[in-house]
């Protein structure tokens, strides 16, 4: 019961670790000029999309009990796993369907957020997506 008290705390601090990223450093570092919008009216995600486009480019599950997901959309092999080396504490790359590839980051305590890393591989695969859409 106490190593799941904990790991539940855990889970909670990286929580509000990653809406504190979202709503400051490194979405402000990716959106300066305010062309994501953030929608937190999904019982058990958070999306960010870009202005005047239907599919996300990010969601993040919040509800998950072991860790925090986080998954890129973009276009097949312009974002390799090598970038996202070293952020979270899990990366998965997922072939999908459309063109398009998802990367899945896991965190499950706030050590696992590189911010400085993570913002760079948050503007590198944006800049992908939108060139995606842009060009569709």
């Amino acid at each position: 019961m106490a190593s799941r008290a904990r790991r539940d705390s855990q889970l909670v601090k990286s929580f509000t670790g990653i809406e504190i990223f979202c709503k400051t450093y490194s979405i402000a570092q990716v959106n300066p000029v305010k062309i994501i919008e953030i929608q937190w009216d999904n019982r058990d995600c958070v999306t960010f999309r870009v202005k005047g486009v239907t599919h996300s480019w990010m969601m993040v599950k919040t509800k998950g009990n072991e860790f925090l997901e986080v998954r890129l959309s973009g276009p097949s092999g312009k974002v390799n796993l090598d970038m996202a080396k070293g952020i979270g504490f899990e990366q998965e790359l997922i072939e999908h369907r459309n063109e398009m590839d998802v990367i899945v980051l896991k965190f499950r305590k706030p050590e696992d957020f590189s911010l400085p890393k993570l913002s760079d591989f948050f503007k590198e695969h944006l800049g992908h997506f939108i060139k995606m859409k842009s060009e569709n």
